[in-house]
């Protein structure tokens, strides 16, 4: 159940856990949220992951600094959204000629 879900979403953000793992496993685009001592499957410096191609790490750079790392998912969750176009700014299109009776 939890893959067909994982299937359906453009993004996963998630701590460490078995959903961020399906999701690197499953070549969605998953962003891991990380302790400073993360696990050592998760490298010391990196921000990407040899076992996952498509996951993102977001790691703590101090003990217990969380809100760094939330700002900035934030910040590439604004730059990501940004990128996409608004449905609301595509034209509907009109019938030519048309008038009401």
């Amino acid at each position: 159940d939890t893959a067909a879900l994982v299937s359906l979403m453009d993004l996963v953000i998630s701590v460490d856990t078995s959903l961020a793992h399906l999701a690197g496993a499953m070549g969605k685009p998953t962003w891991i949220l990380l302790g400073f001592n993360a696990d050592w499957r998760w490298q010391r410096a990196c921000h990407d992951s040899p076992w996952y191609p498509t996951v993102r790490l977001f790691r703590q750079s101090k003990v217990c600094d969380l809100a760094s790392v939330i700002e900035s998912i934030l910040l590439e969750c604004n730059k990501l959204f940004l990128a996409r176009p608004s449905p609301l700014s595509r034209q509907i299109p009109v019938a030519q000629n048309f008038t009401c009776k």
